[in-house]
C-alpha cells in the first residue's frame, strides 16, 4: 500500500475502517468469483466448442460444457476444502 493511503487509511475511524475493510473483502471476493467464471469459460470453451455453427451449442457441445463446469467446480472445492484444513 502506499504511504498516502496508509496516511488517509488511519485518519479514519475505527468503525469506517471496519465498513472499508468489509466492502474490501467483498470487492476481493466478487473479482476472484469473476476470475473463476473467465477460467471457465476459456478452458471449457476451448476443450467443448470446436466450431461455431451457429447461434446454439449443440447437444454434445452443452453435455461437454456441463461436464466440463462440474469437473471444475468439483476441482476448485477439494482444493479449497484441503487448504482449509491445512490451514487448521
Amino acid at each position: 500500500m502506499s504511504e498516502s493511503f496508509q496516511a488517509d487509511l488511519a485518519s479514519l475511524d475505527v468503525e469506517s475502517r471496519k465498513e472499508l475493510m468489509a466492502w474490501l473483502e467483498t470487492e476481493n471476493s466478487k473479482s476472484k468469483f469473476q476470475q473463476s467464471i473467465h477460467k471457465f469459460n476459456d478452458l471449457c470453451f476451448k476443450r467443448c466448442i470446436d466450431k461455431i455453427e451457429g447461434p446454439m451449442v449443440t447437444p454434445n457441445e452443452e453435455q461437454c460444457l456441463k461436464g466440463c463446469l462440474h469437473r471444475f467446480l468439483d476441482t476448485n472445492t477439494k482444493v479449497v476444502n484441503n487448504l482449509s484444513k491445512l490451514q487448521q
